[in-house]
Protein backbone atom coordinates (compact mmCIF):
# COMPACT_ATOMS: atom_id res chain seq x y z
CA UNK A 1 0.00 0.00 0.00
CA UNK A 2 1.10 3.03 -0.75
CA UNK A 3 2.59 6.12 1.83
CA UNK A 4 -0.20 7.86 3.61
CA UNK A 5 0.09 10.95 4.48
CA UNK A 6 -2.84 11.97 7.81
CA UNK A 7 -3.60 15.19 10.36
CA UNK A 8 -6.15 14.55 12.80
CA UNK A 9 -6.80 13.35 16.43
CA UNK A 10 -4.32 10.37 16.98
CA UNK A 11 -7.20 8.70 18.48
CA UNK A 12 -9.49 9.00 15.62
CA UNK A 13 -6.73 8.14 13.51
CA UNK A 14 -5.61 4.88 15.41
CA UNK A 15 -9.52 3.16 15.77
CA UNK A 16 -9.35 3.54 12.13
CA UNK A 17 -12.04 6.62 12.16
CA UNK A 18 -10.81 7.72 9.07
CA UNK A 19 -10.71 7.22 5.64
CA UNK A 20 -7.72 7.56 2.65
CA UNK A 21 -8.09 9.69 -0.12
CA UNK A 22 -9.03 7.06 -2.69
CA UNK A 23 -11.53 5.95 -0.07
CA UNK A 24 -12.66 9.21 0.24
CA UNK A 25 -12.49 10.45 -3.57
CA UNK A 26 -13.68 7.17 -5.27
CA UNK A 27 -14.91 4.47 -2.98
CA UNK A 28 -11.76 2.26 -3.02
CA UNK A 29 -11.84 -0.27 -0.18
CA UNK A 30 -8.56 -1.66 1.62
CA UNK A 31 -7.79 -5.22 1.10
CA UNK A 32 -5.22 -5.66 4.47
CA UNK A 33 -2.26 -8.93 4.23
CA UNK A 34 -3.31 -10.38 7.71
CA UNK A 35 -7.11 -10.47 6.87
CA UNK A 36 -8.02 -8.29 9.20
CA UNK A 37 -7.88 -4.65 10.48
CA UNK A 38 -4.86 -3.55 12.40
CA UNK A 39 -6.87 -0.80 14.44
CA UNK A 40 -7.76 -0.58 17.87
CA UNK A 41 -10.93 -0.19 19.42
CA UNK A 42 -11.72 3.75 20.57
CA UNK A 43 -10.95 2.63 24.08
CA UNK A 44 -7.97 1.59 23.11
CA UNK A 45 -6.84 4.53 21.14
CA UNK A 46 -7.83 6.82 23.64
CA UNK A 47 -5.81 4.87 26.75
CA UNK A 48 -2.59 4.48 23.96
CA UNK A 49 -2.66 8.13 23.14
CA UNK A 50 -2.75 9.28 27.12
CA UNK A 51 0.31 6.92 27.46
CA UNK A 52 2.01 7.94 24.47
CA UNK A 53 1.37 12.19 25.57
CA UNK A 54 2.31 11.34 29.52
CA UNK A 55 5.96 9.56 28.43
CA UNK A 56 6.23 12.39 25.92
CA UNK A 57 5.39 14.85 28.32
CA UNK A 58 7.81 13.56 30.58
CA UNK A 59 10.96 13.14 28.61
CA UNK A 60 10.05 17.24 27.89
CA UNK A 61 9.59 18.17 31.30
CA UNK A 62 13.09 16.51 32.05
CA UNK A 63 14.58 19.24 30.00
CA UNK A 64 12.52 22.07 31.39
CA UNK A 65 10.22 22.05 28.32
CA UNK A 66 6.29 21.64 28.39
CA UNK A 67 3.90 19.32 26.04
CA UNK A 68 1.69 21.34 24.00
CA UNK A 69 -1.89 20.51 23.78
CA UNK A 70 -3.84 19.33 20.96
CA UNK A 71 -7.14 18.62 19.65
CA UNK A 72 -8.00 14.91 20.50
CA UNK A 73 -11.52 15.24 20.17
CA UNK A 74 -12.12 11.87 17.77
CA UNK A 75 -14.98 13.37 15.84
CA UNK A 76 -12.80 16.83 15.00
CA UNK A 77 -12.18 16.85 11.25
CA UNK A 78 -8.69 15.54 9.41
CA UNK A 79 -6.56 15.44 6.51
CA UNK A 80 -5.39 12.85 4.23
CA UNK A 81 -3.40 12.12 1.00
CA UNK A 82 -0.66 9.93 -0.49
CA UNK A 83 2.54 10.94 -0.86
CA UNK A 84 3.72 7.70 -2.02
CA UNK A 85 7.17 6.41 -0.50
CA UNK A 86 8.99 6.76 -4.08
CA UNK A 87 8.25 10.94 -3.54
CA UNK A 88 8.70 11.07 0.05
CA UNK A 89 12.22 9.23 -0.88
CA UNK A 90 12.45 11.40 -3.28
CA UNK A 91 12.08 14.74 -1.24
CA UNK A 92 14.83 13.39 1.45
CA UNK A 93 17.11 12.82 -1.52
CA UNK A 94 16.57 16.20 -2.28
CA UNK A 95 17.11 17.50 0.96
CA UNK A 96 20.33 15.44 1.14
CA UNK A 97 21.66 17.10 -2.14
CA UNK A 98 21.16 20.81 -1.01
CA UNK A 99 23.92 19.78 1.53
CA UNK A 100 26.10 18.26 -0.74
CA UNK A 101 26.61 21.06 -3.47
CA UNK A 102 30.11 19.10 -4.54
CA UNK A 103 27.44 16.10 -5.60
CA UNK A 104 26.36 16.32 -9.12
CA UNK A 105 22.47 15.66 -8.67
CA UNK A 106 20.33 12.75 -10.47
CA UNK A 107 17.40 13.94 -12.92
CA UNK A 108 15.66 10.45 -11.83
CA UNK A 109 14.69 8.70 -9.06
CA UNK A 110 17.05 6.13 -8.38
CA UNK A 111 15.95 1.85 -8.00
CA UNK A 112 17.70 2.20 -4.49
CA UNK A 113 18.09 5.58 -2.45
CA UNK A 114 20.30 4.00 -0.31
CA UNK A 115 22.78 3.68 -2.87
CA UNK A 116 22.61 7.37 -4.28
CA UNK A 117 25.93 8.88 -2.96
CA UNK A 118 24.20 11.66 -0.96
CA UNK A 119 21.69 9.77 1.26
CA UNK A 120 24.23 7.05 1.88
CA UNK A 121 26.92 9.73 3.35
CA UNK A 122 24.34 11.26 5.03
CA UNK A 123 23.07 8.10 7.16
CA UNK A 124 26.03 6.40 7.21
CA UNK A 125 28.54 6.51 9.81
CA UNK A 126 27.41 10.04 11.24
CA UNK A 127 23.37 8.51 11.19
CA UNK A 128 21.36 11.46 10.44
CA UNK A 129 23.74 14.72 10.84
CA UNK A 130 21.58 16.22 8.67
CA UNK A 131 18.56 17.19 10.97
CA UNK A 132 16.14 17.94 7.17
CA UNK A 133 16.45 14.49 6.37
CA UNK A 134 15.73 12.41 9.67
CA UNK A 135 12.70 15.09 9.91
CA UNK A 136 11.58 14.23 6.74
CA UNK A 137 11.72 10.67 7.73
CA UNK A 138 9.89 10.68 10.90
CA UNK A 139 6.50 9.03 11.33
CA UNK A 140 5.16 11.76 13.32
CA UNK A 141 4.75 15.04 14.02
CA UNK A 142 3.41 16.74 17.41
CA UNK A 143 1.86 20.45 17.47
CA UNK A 144 4.50 22.17 19.41
CA UNK A 145 6.87 25.24 19.50
CA UNK A 146 9.47 23.43 19.68
CA UNK A 147 12.07 21.64 17.51
CA UNK A 148 13.09 18.10 18.28
CA UNK A 149 13.15 14.74 17.32
CA UNK A 150 12.70 11.93 19.84
CA UNK A 151 11.75 7.89 19.72
CA UNK A 152 9.67 6.50 21.61
CA UNK A 153 6.96 4.13 21.34
CA UNK A 154 3.53 5.02 19.75
CA UNK A 155 0.20 4.82 21.11
CA UNK A 156 -0.15 1.13 18.76
CA UNK A 157 2.84 0.00 20.95
CA UNK A 158 4.99 0.67 18.30
CA UNK A 159 8.63 2.11 17.65
CA UNK A 160 8.13 5.91 16.75
CA UNK A 161 10.34 8.67 15.61
CA UNK A 162 8.95 11.52 16.92
CA UNK A 163 9.42 15.44 15.39
CA UNK A 164 7.36 18.55 15.83
CA UNK A 165 5.15 20.60 13.45
CA UNK A 166 7.67 23.64 13.76
CA UNK A 167 10.63 21.23 12.98
CA UNK A 168 8.52 20.03 9.95
CA UNK A 169 7.86 23.66 8.72
CA UNK A 170 11.00 24.89 9.12
CA UNK A 171 12.70 21.68 7.10
CA UNK A 172 10.06 22.87 4.51
CA UNK A 173 10.98 26.34 4.35
CA UNK A 174 14.79 25.81 4.18
CA UNK A 175 14.35 23.17 1.36
CA UNK A 176 12.26 25.93 -0.33
CA UNK A 177 14.55 28.87 0.70
CA UNK A 178 17.50 26.63 -1.12
CA UNK A 179 15.30 25.52 -3.93
CA UNK A 180 12.52 27.15 -5.68
CA UNK A 181 11.71 29.77 -3.28
CA UNK A 182 7.70 29.17 -4.73
CA UNK A 183 4.93 30.87 -3.35
CA UNK A 184 1.83 28.89 -1.78
CA UNK A 185 -0.56 28.88 -5.02
CA UNK A 186 2.15 27.35 -6.75
CA UNK A 187 3.17 24.34 -4.17
CA UNK A 188 -0.80 23.75 -4.24
CA UNK A 189 -0.48 23.39 -8.29
CA UNK A 190 2.59 20.88 -7.71
CA UNK A 191 -0.23 18.64 -5.07
CA UNK A 192 -2.82 18.61 -8.15
CA UNK A 193 -0.30 17.84 -10.63
CA UNK A 194 0.53 14.31 -8.51
CA UNK A 195 3.80 12.09 -8.45
CA UNK A 196 5.43 11.94 -11.92
CA UNK A 197 6.43 8.04 -12.34
CA UNK A 198 4.71 5.04 -13.03
CA UNK A 199 5.83 3.36 -9.94
CA UNK A 200 4.40 5.85 -7.60
CA UNK A 201 1.36 6.24 -9.50
CA UNK A 202 0.93 2.61 -8.54
CA UNK A 203 1.62 3.16 -4.67
CA UNK A 204 -0.93 6.01 -5.04
CA UNK A 205 -3.35 3.51 -5.60
CA UNK A 206 -5.22 1.27 -3.00
CA UNK A 207 -4.47 -2.31 -3.10
CA UNK A 208 -7.45 -5.07 -3.74
CA UNK A 209 -11.00 -4.65 -5.60
CA UNK A 210 -12.15 -0.88 -6.29
CA UNK A 211 -8.52 0.25 -6.52
CA UNK A 212 -7.79 3.57 -8.06
CA UNK A 213 -5.10 5.94 -9.80
CA UNK A 214 -5.09 9.45 -9.86
CA UNK A 215 -5.59 10.94 -12.98
CA UNK A 216 -2.42 12.81 -14.08
CA UNK A 217 -1.56 15.02 -16.89
CA UNK A 218 2.09 14.81 -17.14
CA UNK A 219 4.02 14.64 -20.40
CA UNK A 220 6.18 11.97 -20.64
CA UNK A 221 10.16 11.73 -22.43
CA UNK A 222 10.40 8.25 -24.73
CA UNK A 223 11.08 5.64 -22.48
CA UNK A 224 8.37 6.66 -19.66
CA UNK A 225 10.41 9.04 -17.51
CA UNK A 226 9.51 12.55 -16.61
CA UNK A 227 12.65 14.78 -17.47
CA UNK A 228 12.94 16.19 -13.88
CA UNK A 229 11.33 13.27 -12.40
CA UNK A 230 13.52 13.41 -9.17
CA UNK A 231 12.75 17.44 -9.08
CA UNK A 232 9.35 16.80 -10.02
CA UNK A 233 8.41 13.78 -7.11
CA UNK A 234 9.80 15.89 -4.67
CA UNK A 235 7.70 18.57 -5.48
CA UNK A 236 5.07 16.22 -4.90
CA UNK A 237 5.60 14.95 -1.91
CA UNK A 238 6.68 18.68 -0.25
CA UNK A 239 3.52 19.94 -1.55
CA UNK A 240 1.55 16.88 0.62
CA UNK A 241 3.66 17.72 3.75
CA UNK A 242 2.70 21.40 3.26
CA UNK A 243 -0.97 20.99 2.89
CA UNK A 244 -0.68 18.64 5.89
CA UNK A 245 0.78 21.62 7.86
CA UNK A 246 -1.62 23.73 6.80
CA UNK A 247 -4.10 21.66 7.79
CA UNK A 248 -2.10 20.95 11.18
CA UNK A 249 -1.75 24.45 11.85
CA UNK A 250 -5.32 25.69 11.49
CA UNK A 251 -6.57 22.72 13.52
CA UNK A 252 -4.14 21.97 15.91
CA UNK A 253 -3.64 18.35 15.59
CA UNK A 254 -0.74 16.04 14.80
CA UNK A 255 0.82 14.71 11.76
CA UNK A 256 1.27 11.20 10.79
CA UNK A 257 2.35 8.80 8.35
CA UNK A 258 1.15 6.00 7.72
CA UNK A 259 3.14 3.04 6.38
Amino acid sequence: MGLDLYAGPLTRYYSGDWQTINQRLFGARIVYATGRSPWLSQHEADIGVREFRSILSTRLAAHGHELNEWNEDPSAPYFSDKPTHECRGALVLWAAYIHRRDLSRPLHIPEEFERDPAYSQATGEWNYYEPEMATLEAHLFIPSDLNFITALKGPAGDDRIVATTTGLMQTLSWINDHSWKAGFEEVMRWSERGPPSDKANKQYAEEGPGGVFRLLGWAKKKGGKHKAELEAAAQFAFALYNRALVFSTENNVPILTDE
